[in-house]
């Protein structure tokens, strides 16, 4: 499914406040899974360099966080998934495990190709001026959607609107 706007920076206007579920625990346990999960692909500049770039986020129009049912969703700050979620994501060179200035701990985020600078979470997805800033009724604006194989188990930080 291809999303199409005008102009790749194009931001999104949310219905309401963005909230963040975040996992109770940061070891390997895969407390977030989805049946209806895709790569959220889209441009933005990268803040280090000011190069255009490829970023992507997994997004899930329907899952489940700890035992708690979610809908419209972006995943961030991701430290670990399962296997095929990695296989699939492996298409995405510039989306890999590294530890930022700011979040300290190591996480999967993306990564400037030109500059290799890691490029924060929290730049991508908590302003309404942010790519991938939840909807509560759709995926980001501006973006490219690639279905993944389902279902997908990840451990991370969901980003919704309600």
């Amino acid at each position: 499914m291809r999303l199409t706007t005008a102009g790749a920076h194009r931001q999104l206007t949310p219905d309401a406040g963005a909230k963040v579920a975040v996992a109770k625990s940061l070891d390997d346990r895969l407390e977030i899974a989805s049946a209806a999960a895709y790569v959220a692909c889209t441009r933005t500049l990268c803040w280090s360099c000011d190069a255009n770039i490829e970023v992507i986020c997994i997004y899930c129009e329907s899952g489940v966080d700890a035992d708690e049912e979610l809908t419209h969703f972006t995943v961030s700050n991701i430290w670990s998934m399962d296997d095929e979620l990695a296989r699939q994501l492996a298409r995405w060179p510039n989306f890999r495990k590294g530890v930022g200035p700011i979040h300290g701990a190591p996480y999967f985020a993306n990564h400037c190709p030109h500059c290799d600078t890691l490029q924060e979470d929290f730049l991508l997805h908590e302003e309404p001026s942010d790519p991938f800033f939840p909807n509560p009724r759709s995926p980001p604006s501006a973006c490219e959607l690639t279905a993944l194989a389902r279902p997908i188990r990840l451990s991370g930080a969901c980003h919704f609107a309600t």
